[in-house]
């Protein structure tokens, strides 16, 4: 990533719409973010037809909703070198269209393998969305702004998560998931047409020129310093391990738990898990603007890690919660969970500028692999509980125990967080590099 394009002096004189402008193309930014992040979040929804369609076990629904997950971690180590040496505009606008092109693929599946490769080159698009948020947001804003920016980054992603939810199950129902799918992919084409028009690189409107060396001893040392800094991956494994909450419960298990265990029926299931959506949208940005004022990083990390340990051990020990408990448990594990937001200002207040990228990528490949993988650990514990076998040979009727067994693998991460978070330097909002 290169160096800010605007100092704090600077981007305190601006007035006017130069003043409004850089919020604006950074949240024009985070339609991609957005729409990628209901990509991977739309299974809560999609599971049952997709269960019906193909006739697959819970492994291979895990899998299938990875497809996308799995693309995107393959290619994030060569975003982050890319973003920080090329057009973020012009690599946003190319993975938009990619993940429209074949979201509209994916809604004409007759088969689970076209499905399955529909979903992972559309993922492919997915390695860009975040990392080049944050790389638009760092050219148009000062170092003390990138908590709150990536905060309103985050809400905009959890936007597209719940959207994914009940609004997606509510369309299923009344006109089926390859309708559904297909509306989905027309709204992707005109968010793409706004951001073609609104995006820049900065306010010159002129590409920026990132710092980064392109031959292979300058690439080389960019990878290097990222797995050297031991700041990237605690942080790294923080938000990977806080982020379960989102990729695998508010992704795809979590309608299926509230069902079987709760009783709930499936679209006011939906509507529950949309509230951890919610409440990251809402505590993302909260949660970086405290910090910022603070000017503490891990004292908000720890406090998020230990309250949401303690509200997922009460959904787990408890069976015969209400409509409206479970959605305000939901809500608070959302709000909690989002102080992970705050490890992508640490990494890069830990890292020289021009290393920015790829180290905010290690982080993402940890957080997305974890999350790919978990999707199917999910599917693979409750395949041994339900016949004590991890892949299930036949189709299988999964009962509350099922859930409750494999669900047991949110506070673990929970507990994991905390190490990681208890490892973290604290940065009091500034760098810590030479």
């Amino acid at each position: 990533m290169s160096t800010h394009v605007v100092n704090e002096k600077q981007f305190s004189e601006l007035k006017g719409y130069a003043a409004l402008r850089p919020w604006v193309v950074t949240l024009v930014a985070a339609l991609f973010f957005m729409y990628q992040f209901a990509q991977v979040n739309m299974f809560n929804a999609l599971g049952p037809a997709m269960l019906d369609s193909f006739h697959i076990d819970a492994l291979q629904l895990g899998n299938l909703s990875a497809m996308s997950i799995y693309a995107n971690v393959l290619l994030l180590p060569v975003a982050g070198l890319i973003l920080d040496r090329f057009s973020a505009r012009r690599i946003i606008l190319l993975g938009m269209l990619v993940s429209v092109l074949f979201t509209g693929v994916f809604s004409y599946a007759e088969t689970y393998w076209l499905a399955a490769a529909s979903r992972f080159v559309a993922g492919t698009a997915g390695a860009f969305c975040f990392l080049g948020c944050i790389v638009m947001a760092s050219r148009w804003f000062p170092a003390s702004k990138m908590a709150i920016a990536s905060g309103l980054i985050v809400t905009m992603g959890m936007l597209g998560g719940a959207l994914a939810q009940e609004p997606m199950a509510v369309m299923i129902a009344q006109y089926g998931w390859h309708v559904a799918v297909r509306a989905y992919a027309l709204l992707g084409f005109l968010f793409w047409i706004v951001m073609f028009f609104m995006l820049a690189d900065s306010a010159e409107e002129k590409v920026v020129n990132p710092a980064g060396k392109t031959t292979i001893a300058g690439l080389k040392e960019s990878a290097c310093v990222a797995v050297r800094n031991t700041q990237n991956w605690f942080c790294g494994g923080y938000t990977s391990a806080m982020n379960l909450i989102i990729l695998v419960i508010g992704a795809i298990w979590g309608a299926g738990y509230l069902e079987s265990v709760h009783g709930i029926e499936h679209l006011h299931a939906t509507r529950i898990t949309s509230f951890i959506f919610f409440g990251t949208m809402i505590g993302s940005p909260l949660v970086g603007a405290f910090s910022d004022s603070l000017k503490k990083r891990r004292m908000p990390m720890l406090v998020g890690a230990w309250a949401s340990l303690l509200l997922i051990m009460i959904v787990i020990l408890s069976d015969s919660l209400s409509f409206t408990v479970l959605s305000g448990l939901f809500f608070l594990l959302g709000f909690t969970t989002s102080t992970q937001v705050l490890t992508y200002p640490v990494i890069a207040e830990s890292n020289a500028p021009e290393h920015t990228g790829v180290c905010e990528a290690l982080a993402s490949f940890m957080i997305m692999g974890s999350g790919a993988i978990c999707q199917d650990i999910f599917g693979m514990l409750m395949n041994y509980h339900a016949v004590g076998k991890l892949h299930a040979s036949e189709l299988v009727h999964y009962t509350a125990s099922d859930y409750q067994f494999a669900f047991w693998l949110l506070p673990v991460g929970f507990v994991l967080s905390l190490l990681f978070g208890y490892f973290a330097k604290e940065t009091n909002a500034q760098s810590i590099v030479d």
